[in-house]
């Protein structure tokens, strides 16, 4: 059997190499782990590409996801819908907050959710969707937005009608 490496970590590495190593010691020697020089400079410099006043960086995509389900103000057995081909974390996110996901099927050529297992699936208790993107691709957000029924969350704070 042949692994399949799904990222070369350190290719990526080797490329940036210096200043990641410079980056890294210059954090270690001031100890500000949290909310220091780099962090400050990495979420202003984030702030400005976006063209957005808000940024606030985290230790990884798990934190990304928790903190906006969060920011949702759901309720314990609120459901969340969310693709049976995804990392752990998606899953892990809705129950760790006491949110019921709902897991739909995907289109077994691309991965991507499908809009017709969404929509099967969609009950009064369904308060948002987790849409996953993966190699490359992009679940339909066009679609999924235009098939306007039911007041749900899609990856954001604000609510929108599905």
């Amino acid at each position: 059997m042949k692994n399949i490496q799904m990222v070369d970590l350190q290719s990526q590495y080797s490329q940036l190499k210096t200043e990641i190593d410079r980056r890294i010691l210059s954090t270690i020697e001031s100890a500000a782990f949290i909310h220091g020089p780099e962090v400050t400079s990495f979420e202003a410099g984030l702030s400005k590409y976006l063209g957005d006043a808000h940024v606030i960086s985290v230790a990884n995509g798990t934190d990304a996801l928790q903190i906006a389900l969060m920011a949702l103000d759901l309720q314990p057995g609120d459901e969340v819908i969310v693709p049976s081909f995804t990392f752990v974390a998606s899953v892990e996110v809705i129950a760790l907050l006491g949110l019921k996901p709902i897991v739909v099927d995907v289109d077994d050529r691309t991965y991507m959710m499908k809009l017709e297992n969404i929509v099967d699936s969609l009950s009064p208790r369904t308060r948002a969707i987790i849409p996953v993107h993966l190699f490359g691709q992009c679940v339909n957000m066009k679609a999924l937005m235009a098939s306007r029924k039911h007041e749900i969350s899609l990856s954001s704070k604000t609510t929108r009608n599905l």
